[in-house]
């Protein structure tokens, strides 16, 4: 997830959430929402935008699958992780301008920070 996310994933502690953005490797945004640490192996991301795209996403980077690096075509994310869907929630309302940490590598970010999209 740190890799994944533009927020800085690996700063929660248990029960901590901050604002994410995921990105295309573009640097086009996917979804925005929050993510909290359940646990140490353990996250649960709220989104808006799409939903969908973000969980095939993140699924694909878990599975080395897609091509997120023109530079380095074997770059692999760690993991596998596992992807759930657990449902709908209620709508959440996003600041678009935060979420975006500074930090040596996030897909679509190039090690730059973003003040939004």
């Amino acid at each position: 997830m740190q890799v994944a996310l533009t927020s800085d994933v690996a700063a929660l502690d248990d029960g901590e959430r901050q604002p994410t953005h995921i990105l295309e490797k573009d640097g086009s945004l996917i979804a925005s929402g929050e993510i909290t640490r359940v646990s140490a192996n353990e996250y649960g991301l709220k989104l808006a935008g799409r939903a969908d795209r973000a969980v095939a996403w993140l699924r694909a980077l878990s599975d080395g699958f897609v091509l997120f690096d023109d530079q380095d075509l074997h770059a692999k994310l760690p993991g596998p992780v596992a992807v759930r869907v657990i449902g709908d929630s209620a709508p959440i309302s996003i600041d678009h301008s935060a979420g975006y940490a500074e930090k040596a590598c996030c897909i679509g970010m190039n090690g730059k920070t973003r003040t939004g999209q």
